[in-house]
């Protein structure tokens, strides 16, 4: 009877090794889930990357026809201003510098 009431050494190395066992197994639990999460951030970020991308080439691509525009744009601001001053100019009194003359007309 003396050796039913005694507990045996081995019983809580059982114990201890169930217990990390238990331990373990939530760990690897946490880490599954962990890496799960961070594929999920992983796709988001290649996600907006892309979008990033896809907004930096809109914004840098140009129209082929946009330069001739722009040029053509600036020749008429430019001959329109050339024909503006021109008349300002001619009207300004004689004998003055061509900046007097603008000066005078402001």
């Amino acid at each position: 009877m003396a050796n039913e009431t005694a507990v045996s050494p081995a019983v809580p190395l059982f114990q201890k090794a169930h217990a990390r066992m238990v331990t373990l197994q939530r760990v690897d639990e946490q880490l599954v889930t962990l890496l799960e999460q961070r594929k999920r951030i992983l796709d988001e970020l290649r996600g907006v990357q892309s979008s990033i991308n896809e907004e930096f080439e809109r914004v840098t691509t140009m129209d082929e026809s946009a330069p001739e525009k722009i040029l053509s744009t600036i020749a008429d601001i430019t001959r329109g201003n050339q024909s503006a001053t021109a008349g300002r100019i001619e009207a300004a009194p004689a004998g003055r510098t061509a900046t007097e003359r603008e000066e005078a007309l402001a």
